[in-house]
């Protein structure tokens, strides 16, 4: 499971014990749950600290968006990200511009190279789940897979397409 987390979730110094206690009541380990932050949010000083009682605990920490708009590899270099998102913008049009394309491949070859898992978004076709898959993407994420589903819907779904 994912849950995005706003740097106001991050100021929080309750969050990360309250998580950890829900988690627990429903029978959940920290390690099944990504915690996807946005770069932006790493402008804090206290999001190092942060990442690392995440860490502690067992919750895998995921990248999101990356490539966009507050983009640095010093991010990269300073936390100990386990997951990558590659941000939609890139993948959207990896079928038609070379460029788009080879910086997908740049980035999952980094993610890689530093141990991380890679998750595209936005992915809309078979084509491109497989142009992704071939470049080592680990995951993704789209319409073609499925439309963002609330937890009743996403049972459903899983119930449903069991034998796939």
């Amino acid at each position: 499971m994912s849950f995005n987390i706003d740097s106001k979730l991050m100021a929080h110094q309750e969050f990360i014990p309250w998580f950890v206690e829900e988690l627990e009541k429903r029978n959940l380990s920290p390690r099944q749950v990504k915690l996807e932050i946005l770069e932006r949010s790493l402008i804090s000083e206290s999001s190092g600290e942060w990442i690392k009682t995440c860490q502690q605990h067992g919750f895998l920490i995921a990248l999101d968006d990356f490539g966009t708009g507050y983009a640095s590899f010093a991010y990269i270099n300073r936390f100990n990200f386990d997951v990558l998102k590659l941000d939609r913008s890139f993948v959207k049009e990896i079928t038609h511009d070379r460029a788009s394309l080879d910086i997908c491949r740049s980035i999952v070859i980094l993610a890689q190279l530093l141990g991380m898992e890679v998750v595209a978004e936005g992915i809309e076709s078979m084509t491109k789940g497989d142009m992704l898959r071939g470049m080592g993407c680990t995951y993704g994420q789209g319409y073609y897979y499925s439309k963002p589903l609330n937890f009743e819907s996403l049972i459903e779904y899983i119930k449903n397409n069991e034998a796939r």
